[in-house]
């Protein structure tokens, strides 16, 4: 690309490098000196401020173009996609599939347990064998960087950032500023919600954005295989997270439209869809390879197919319907019911696709609005069809035809993939950036009726045309395939044993009524309760005793919170997998002691938790006695010159936001 508008030096790679350099480590300083908790607490605030807020800054920084701007732009999505990170390490919230805001609960344990699995060499559970990519990519990362959790869930986070920041960029080029502060917005709201938690969404959400980066670029460039290892790229996001598959095809029929003047068009389906079976046949081996031949991938989903037979009536239903019935009766008993009534299985179809609009549990129901949620999904709705107009008046050209497409595949996936059971939208993680391209088609043709279009957009074909940070995507997007597949895939099938370490097992001597547990657990991975006036305020893995008990106040599961509220400083709350010595049953326990679980395998001494209410759970304690005093983060230690560090973000931060607009009104001034 030129250096004609002074954006590029002569050695542009090392420019976009420099800029993710400065982000991340801007990362790395927010999360050693956290901002303030009431800033993080109002970020992440239902209501329309907080996204009004950060649309208003993401205008003012894509408003313009030039090298320090762009610097900035990678700075704040990179420092904005921590904040919900940090949010949640400072108020420790015990709800969803957290405990105390790091220790994984519910699904998030299940991927902890399953990548827990293959790092003791094993082969996952059947129920990691649903969707075994996100553990063996979570496995490849704690082999990395020296097994500790949180900070292999930093990587995740920096990853999933990266990602947003391109995209956004891509969306600019050829939307303009409107589209690249949708996207952002769009975006943010939905990962706030899984940064820091261990859950399939993570990759999915990552590989779904790097799908659509490969797609504009190819559409941009007009370079097919740029665009078809987008949609490798997106056909590996579903199967790491299962979702609107029948996107697949629709994008198959676009990308023969879009380069048939580059590729003929039988040959650009054959590929396109040799390449979407064959990444699936791999998911299918991997998932083979990776559970010992035991598993099956997405085996949960007759039960969401039951619902639909039910008339739409989510998940449970066949738990109600067939109390005790097993996952493998799972499957038969939806296909008598679709058989038995097929009626009701139509109208469960009908009512899922309607869903899709509804404000709450819709398409874009995690954008919580709080009262304005009505109002604000309508607008959104009315965006995405003067963005389906645009589309279809210039024949699915570009980037417009390409979010036509997906929004057709996606909704065609809808009578098969209910709202319902999305949970906040999950299932639709590895589409969910396809659904701001969406919006931002449509407030490209709404500034079009407007006779304001904006004057950064692009043209869609640009054949030889650098797009930034193209090159980056590419090896990034290589680097997590290898680290999802090959690196596990080559760890599984070398292993030399299915039984793991049970070679360390040890006879030490327990006291009456305890068990001898020998266990792999990660640094990283606990947090401990501490005194209210050891610290001004909590931030993991140190949590003052009355902010834990105010985070239970969430909580969503009453047994869970009732028990957790009676802990005390000193107590240390872990997770990890355990081996039973006498059995050699192997599984996930919650261990509450006086001091962290050794990092790595040990063995322990530990006897039931004597709370009735957590009795139903995994929960265990041993030697609950403190050691000592606490060591607390750097910030805990020294609040002084934490408060100096925030004094000190908000002045840079009013003097960039006072640059960047003053320098936008004078560029508008001066001829």
């Amino acid at each position: 690309m030129a250096n004609q508008e002074g954006t590029l030096v002569a050695r542009p790679a090392l420019v976009e490098a420099g800029q993710i350099c400065l982000g991340v480590a801007v990362v790395a300083l927010l999360l050693v000196f956290p901002p303030a908790p009431y800033v993080t607490e109002a970020t992440q605030a239902p209501g329309l401020l907080a996204i009004i807020a950060i649309a208003a800054v993401s205008a003012i920084l894509f408003s313009g173009r030039g090298a320090g701007r762009e610097a900035l732009q990678a700075v704040a999505v990179l420092a904005l996609f921590t904040v919900p990170l940090i949010h949640k390490w400072q108020f420790a919230p015990t709800a969803g599939n957290l405990i105390g805001g790091l220790v994984p609960w519910k699904d998030a344990s299940n991927y902890y347990y399953e990548t827990l699995r293959l790092l003791d060499g094993v082969p996952v559970s059947e129920w990691g064998a649903r969707r075994p990519l996100s553990a063996a990519f979570f496995s490849s990362l704690l082999r990395l960087n020296g097994a500790s959790f949180s900070g292999a869930l930093v990587v995740l986070l920096v990853l999933n950032a990266f990602a947003a920041l391109v995209v956004s960029r891509a969306i600019a080029r050829r939307y303009g500023t409107a589209g690249a502060v949708i996207y952002i917005v769009v975006s943010w709201k939905f990962y706030s919600r899984f940064a820091g938690t261990l859950l399939s969404e993570q990759l999915g959400f990552l590989l779904g954005n790097l799908a659509l980066f490969c797609l504009l670029a190819g559409v941009e460039t007009k370079r097919f295989r740029t665009a078809a290892f987008g949609l490798a790229l997106l056909t590996l996001a579903l199967n790491a997270r299962a979702g609107a598959f029948f996107v697949l095809p629709a994008l198959v029929v676009w990308l023969s439209l879009e380069f048939r003047q580059t590729i003929a068009r039988a040959r650009a389906v054959a590929i396109s869809t040799i390449i979407v079976v064959a990444v699936i046949g791999l998911n299918l081996g991997f998932v083979r390879l990776m559970s010992g031949g035991a598993g099956a991938a997405f085996s949960n989903y007759p039960q969401t197919l039951y619902g639909i037979a039910a008339g739409n009536k989510s998940w449970k239903q066949i738990s109600i319907d067939q109390p005790g019935v097993t996952d493998r009766e799972m499957l038969p008993l939806a296909i008598e019911k679709i058989k038995s009534y097929p009626a009701l299985f139509v109208k469960g179809m009908l009512s899922s696709c309607l869903d899709f609009l509804a404000p709450r549990r819709g398409a874009f129901g995690f954008i919580d609005a709080a009262r304005s949620q009505v109002a604000m999904t309508a607008g959104l709705w009315i965006l995405v069809v003067l963005g389906a107009w645009q589309a279809v008046t210039r024949r699915m050209r570009g980037a417009d035809g390409l979010a036509l497409a997906s929004l057709l595949g996606v909704a065609a996936s809808l009578p098969l993939l209910p709202p319902i059971d999305s949970d906040g939208m999950r299932v639709f993680a590895a589409t969910i950036p396809f659904s701001a391209l969406w919006i931002a088609t449509g407030a490209s043709r709404l500034a079009s009726l407007l006779k304001r279009p904006n004057s950064y957009a692009t043209s869609d074909a640009n054949p030889g045309t650098r797009v930034p940070f193209e090159r980056a995507v590419i090896w990034v997007s290589a680097a997590v395939v290898a680290l999802a597949v090959v690196v596990p895939g080559l760890a599984r099938a070398t292993a030399e044993r299915e039984d793991g370490h049970s070679e360390e097992r040890t006879a030490l001597a327990c006291a009456e009524g305890e068990t001898l547990l020998q266990g792999l657990a990660l640094s990283g991975a606990s947090i401990i309760l501490i005194p209210d006036d050891a610290a001004r305020e909590s931030y993991l893995p140190y949590v003052r005793e009355s902010d834990f008990r105010d985070s239970l106040k969430s909580g969503q599961y009453p047994p869970l919170v009732e028990g957790l509220r009676g802990l005390s400083a000193g107590v240390h709350l872990s997770l990890a997998m355990v081996h039973e010595v006498n059995s050699g049953a192997r599984y996930a326990v919650w261990l509450l002691s006086g001091s962290c679980v050794p990092e790595g395998y040990s063995t322990v001494c530990v006897r039931p938790l004597g709370e009735p209410a957590l009795q139903g759970y995994q929960f265990y304690e041993s030697d609950r006695s403190t050691e000592g005093k606490p060591r607390l983060t750097l910030s805990q230690r020294y609040p002084a010159l934490m408060t100096g560090v925030r004094i000190a973000y908000g002045f840079v931060f009013l003097a960039a936001v006072v640059i960047l607009v003053g320098g936008r009104a004078r560029s508008r001034v001066v001829p």
